[in-house]
């Protein structure tokens, strides 16, 4: 700041030595997910970012690259130009680090501020910040949606399209080896941009129907007595919660708390009134957990997450799913979210023994 000096994130230093082709994908949840089907979808691509090997592993290469962008990462970039970017979805979240969620709104925007004609805009219609950003968009806009037919991808019935110059059907839902509404969208945007980027149909319903998901999303773990064990650990934010219990028919055991990061909860009180039979409290958060849920479901304080499975089994009923999605950073128990759910299947399978 003194001495006018610009500060960059590494994403832009990245990009200004990056040769080829790049793909980039953002959002508060399905991030992970979707870079890996695209990066699977078309030949020779690589995903990075923040999914894992920055992008300046690259450097001076050409290629295909699939970069998973967070706010954090837009928000120092000044040049930074995908061939495609896609905005997955803008729920509150890092308020503990942007100023307001404008600002948030905004680093977001910036995946891109930078197109011109020629480069694609994927934005998702069914969310309404995002498909708002439309207006400011200036290379070729297309959506995604499950609700209505649109310009880019979209489900119908029981049907996922593709319809960019002509109507294309994609896969039938149920063919889908991902299970969820929220990877319906995952797998819309991945199908959507490969095709743009020249990938052919065959090879996109190829990994549809193959790709079996990341570990600690909507992971299954094991059953005991009946009662069915997920590992949502990646579950960090409440919009993430939210989507893991649209996944289920309902009877479930939710396991919530950790570092909360002063997020609000009660935005997926309905959903859990619809779906949960009980809660397990866990972690720095538990209080607040009770405080935000106790009015309208049993809440049970667990002091471990052995103790939280253990009160899973001796509550639950055959039939039930019991859920860790914790809606909380790890920080409070864990290194992080993978070590989170490392622990809950090891106390699992050791229950089972």
């Amino acid at each position: 700041e003194r001495n006018k000096l610009p500060v960059i994130s590494e994403l832009e230093l990245a990009y200004r030595y990056t040769k080829g082709q790049l793909i980039a994908v953002t959002g508060t949840n399905g991030k992970t997910t979707t870079t890996t089907l695209i990066s699977k979808m078309i030949k020779g691509a690589k995903s990075c970012g923040n999914i894992g090997t920055p992008l300046s592993a690259f450097a001076q290469r050409e290629g295909k690259y699939i970069v998973e962008v967070s706010s954090f990462q837009l928000m120092y970039t000044d040049t930074f130009r995908p061939y495609i970017s896609i905005i997955l979805n803008i729920d509150v979240d890092h308020m503990d680090w942007h100023k307001d969620l404008n600002e948030y709104i905004y680093a977001k925007s910036k995946i891109f501020r930078n197109q011109r004609d020629g480069d694609y805009t994927i934005l998702n219609a069914d969310d309404t910040v995002v498909s708002r950003m439309a207006r400011i968009v200036k290379g070729r806009k297309l959506f995604v949606s499950l609700h209505k037919e649109v310009q880019g991808a979209y489900k119908m019935h029981d049907m996922l399209f593709l319809n960019m110059d002509k109507k294309v059907e994609l896969i039938k839902e149920n063919e889908l080896s991902l299970r969820g509404l929220h990877n319906q969208y995952n797998a819309l945007f991945a199908s959507l941009s490969a095709y743009v980027a020249g990938s052919d149909i065959r090879r996109i319903r190829t990994v549809l129907r193959t790709f079996k998901g990341l570990p600690h999303r909507i992971e299954y773990v094991d059953t005991i007595r009946g009662i069915d064990f997920y590992d949502d650990s990646k579950g960090t934010n409440p919009h993430a919660v939210l989507w893991a219990l649209k996944s289920f028919r309902g009877d479930i055991i939710l396991i919530l708390g950790g570092d909360d990061k002063g997020l609000d909860f009660t935005s997926i009180k309905d959903e859990v009134a619809k779906k949960v039979n009980f809660i397990i409290a866990i972690g720095a958060s538990k209080k607040k957990m009770r405080d935000v849920f106790g009015d309208i479901k049993p809440v049970y304080m667990a002091k471990t997450m052995q103790n939280a499975v253990e009160i899973a089994i001796t509550q639950g009923k055959p039939g039930n799913t019991v859920l860790l999605s914790p809606g909380c950073a790890s920080f409070d128990m864990y290194k992080n979210y993978k070590e989170r759910g490392d622990d809950f299947a090891n106390c699992v399978r050791r229950a089972k023994r």
